[in-house]
């Protein structure tokens, strides 16, 4: 007795035909190429404002202490304490900034590091950052993190990533600007 005499289900998917759909590419290609093109025509019918966007970007950053204190990052090194623009500024930045498209995932995990990558794109000038950040999944013992810690240090690399390409793209002279503001705000100022 065969397999599919035995099996009913199995019988019935033999005696099915397959059929393959392949999806046109060039349609695909077209569609795409269509929304680009709307999207850089869009662009171009609203440009920017750079006074309204220093103005929004400021408003939103320094809204309350709390908000300010979100846009900077502080780390211990070398028994130092370093601050720079964080990730919530990049994205209070990059929303108030108009014809930006952004975003980041992960696209690889080594044996002993995640690798995050952020893109933005500037749709009304036509600049493009894509980079990638990695981070180490390995204890100082040498030991791979478990998959709640891998989670973690992917989604604070993927935000790294972000953060970059957002700042590589906005002129840092406005971040910096943004940035100050928040600071004072932060400090009770």
């Amino acid at each position: 007795m065969t397999m599919t005499q035995q099996d009913p289900i199995a019988a019935m998917i033999e005696a099915e035909e397959t059929q393959i759909v392949r999806a046109d590419v060039s349609a695909v290609a077209a569609i795409t190429k269509s929304e680009t093109e709307a999207q850089i025509d869009c662009a171009h019918k609203y440009p920017r404002s750079v006074a309204r966007f220093l103005k929004e970007a400021a408003t939103l950053a320094t809204i309350s202490q709390d908000v300010a204190e979100s846009c900077i990052y502080t780390l211990p090194r070398d028994g130092k304490m370093i601050a720079g623009p964080s990730v919530r500024l990049a994205e209070i930045a990059a929303s108030c900034y108009g014809n930006l498209h952004y975003g980041a995932r992960i696209v690889d995990e080594e044996e002993r590091q995640i690798v995050a990558q952020g893109v933005c794109w500037d749709i009304e000038k036509n600049v493009r950052v894509t980079l990638e950040v990695k981070r180490r999944i390995v204890g100082r013992n040498g030991r791979r993190f478990g998959d709640d810690m891998i989670t973690v240090t992917g989604n604070a690399a993927a935000s790294i990533a972000l953060r970059n390409a957002v700042f590589r793209v906005i002129p840092r002279s406005y971040i910096n600007g943004i940035y100050e503001h928040a600071r004072r705000v932060a400090v009770g100022n």
